[in-house]
């Protein structure tokens, strides 16, 4: 007498449900392979009309398929069910633009490589299958004074993302030609350790600026007191740059609580002496009012 068993076939897509069973006929023989079976030429009368396919074929999710495959006295009958792909599973939007992967861990860092910073800025989304932010304000690309070859880049103002609790800020560094690493930071959190270290300061003081932090000890230059600003500002949105004789000036962007269009920047000022070290680099509070994309591009000139 013949054995009926039940198998499952791995498959990463294929789900294994129950079916009814047939008894196979004792006489009959058993089926070849079904990559081994010829099929009939069919007459032009008996072949289907062609159907139009879509640009991108994916197995369907859902449709299920039986197999009845005979050895010996043994007779596996399989019954699956498509739950996913590859190419399906690329075409799933994510929860938000800000950032080219669902899953994101404080302190990532991509690398890309493109002909432009904005190509290779885009290159992390495009790779996969995911259409680019829409930047409202170009990316702004800067040359590092103390560091030959090395150049850095920002979005200038932050991607809103929800999901992360708060905006994201980009920037990127390329010590060769085509080449950046981007470095994602989510103004909710700490800023992202692998920035560099004009940016990761700056952008700490803007937070603590808006947390109500103590603020810096040195005494500082320009007309507004930190404790004038801190704690009626929000989590920054955006920040700013500008190259002069061998330094570089930063700011990071705070808006007000109390009015609209106003906005609250910490302004550093770098060198090759406390590029590495941080030390004095807060000169001030500076405020700007108006359309943001006009105050972080281009950015405010020095007083």
């Amino acid at each position: 007498m013949k054995r009926i068993t039940w198998a499952l076939i791995p498959a990463s897509a294929l789900l294994l449900a129950g079916c009814g069973i047939q008894h196979p006929t004792p006489k009959h023989p058993a089926p070849k392979p079904t990559h081994h079976i010829t099929r009939p030429k069919l007459t032009p009368k008996e072949r289907p009309k062609p159907k139009s396919l879509p640009s991108v074929q994916a197995p369907k999710v859902g449709s299920t398929t039986t197999t009845t495959v005979t050895r010996g006295d043994v007779t596996t009958i399989t019954k699956t069910t498509v739950i996913g792909s590859t190419s399906t599973s690329t075409l799933i939007p994510l929860k938000s633009d800000a950032l080219p992967v669902a899953n994101y861990a404080i302190g990532m860092t991509f690398a890309s490589t493109g002909s432009s910073p904005l190509v290779a800025f885009d290159s992390l989304w495009t790779a996969r299958h995911h259409t680019p932010p829409t930047l409202p304000v170009p990316l702004s690309t800067i040359a590092v004074p103390w560091a030959k070859t090395t150049q850095w880049a920002i979005a200038s103002e932050a991607i809103p993302d929800p999901e992360q609790g708060g905006d994201i800020l980009w920037a990127g560094i390329s010590t060769t030609p085509d080449h950046w690493t981007w470095i994602p930071s989510d103004t909710a959190n700490n800023p992202n350790p692998h920035l560099p270290l004009p940016l990761k300061d700056t952008l700490q003081w803007a937070q603590d600026l808006a947390l109500n932090g103590s603020g810096p000890t040195a005494p500082m230059g320009g007309n507004i007191p930190w404790a004038s600003v801190t704690g009626t500002v929000q989590m920054p949105v955006g920040w700013s740059w500008a190259s002069y004789n061998g330094s570089i000036n930063a700011w990071v962007w705070d808006p007000s609580e109390k009015y609209s269009s106003l906005y609250y920047a910490p302004w550093t000022i770098w060198n090759a002496k406390n590029a590495t070290t941080g030390n004095g680099v807060l000169d001030q509070i500076l405020p700007a009012h108006g359309q943001f994309a006009t105050i972080v591009n281009p950015p405010p000139p020095p007083a």
